[in-house]
């Protein structure tokens, strides 16, 4: 699907050399996904992921993040 607009939100590169973008695509009828691009040299990966989906995502990276901080402190 190509969106009709795009905003940058954040991106950063990670741990190994790839590169992370998250962008808000607008679609037609005003649908606005959670665009997550992941660049690893010259492939790209897009996915789009509506705000509950996108929620479950982030909740799951939190939690894994908290308990690997966690037990980092032991």
């Amino acid at each position: 699907m190509i969106p009709k607009e795009q905003k940058s939100l954040q991106s950063f590169k990670l741990l190994f050399g790839q590169e992370v973008q998250f962008l808000e695509a607008e679609f037609d009828g005003d649908v606005r996904l959670l665009r997550l691009r992941i660049k690893e040299k010259s492939r790209f990966t897009t996915i789009d992921l509506d705000p509950a989906t996108a929620r479950l995502c982030g909740d799951a990276m939190s939690d894994w993040a908290d308990k690997e901080m966690a037990a980092g402190d032991e």
